[in-house]
């Protein structure tokens, strides 16, 4: 199955539309802060290192909605 980037899109505009969305990214924040502190006691430079790229992972699905967003504007305006 071909899946088009504007489907994908729309896809992501429909799911992060829900008012249950903003009760999941208040989740991945609280996770967030949560991997950020364990990284100020953490034991080894590899686990810092670790916790700070899990901590951007969640950040990045966080802010997806925003992104898309961002990108059909920026596809709109251009046309």
């Amino acid at each position: 199955m071909n899946i088009t980037q504007e489907q994908l899109d729309d896809a992501v505009l429909e799911i992060t539309g829900r008012p249950e969305w903003a009760m999941f990214v208040q989740g991945l924040f609280n996770e967030i802060y949560q991997s950020q502190a364990r990284a100020l006691t953490a034991d080894s430079w590899e686990e810092v290192n670790r916790l700070r790229g899990f901590a951007e992972g969640l950040a990045y699905v966080s802010n997806v909605r925003e992104m898309v967003t961002q990108s059909k504007e920026q596809a709109d305006a251009s046309l």
